[in-house]
C-alpha cells in the first residue's frame, strides 16, 4: 500500500466526512486501475508469447472480470477502511469479549 492510500486512511479515520470518504475512494479506484493496467500488459506479453493458448484465455478472463466487476471490487476495498470496527484502538476487551 503506498503513502497516499495510507494518509488518506488516516484521514478517514480521524475524520470521518464524506470528502474524506470520496478521496479515499478514489485513491482506491487509482490503485486498482494501476493493477487491471499491469494485467492487460500481462495478457498483450502472453499473446506474443505463450506457447499455450489457455494461458491466454486464462489472463483474458481475469482482465474482463476485474474491468466488469471494478465498481463493486472498489467498494469492497473501501469498506476494509471505512469500517468503523476496523479503527485503531476501538476494540476493548472485558471478560474476554470484545466490545464496540
Amino acid at each position: 500500500m503506498d503513502e497516499v492510500t495510507k494518509n488518506l486512511i488516516s484521514a478517514y479515520q480521524k475524520n470521518p466526512t464524506d470528502s474524506n470518504k470520496q478521496a479515499l475512494r478514489k485513491q482506491i479506484a487509482i490503485n486498482y486501475d494501476k493493477v487491471v493496467a499491469k494485467k492487460k500488459a500481462k495478457l498483450e506479453e502472453l499473446k506474443r508469447t505463450a506457447k499455450d493458448q489457455s494461458k491466454i484465455d486464462e489472463m483474458q478472463l481475469i482482465v474482463d472480470e476485474m474491468i466488469r466487476d471494478r465498481e463493486s471490487r472498489i467498494d469492497q476495498s473501501l469498506s476494509r477502511f471505512i469500517d468503523p470496527r476496523l479503527k485503531p484502538g476501538i476494540r476493548n476487551t472485558n471478560d474476554g469479549f470484545y466490545l464496540y
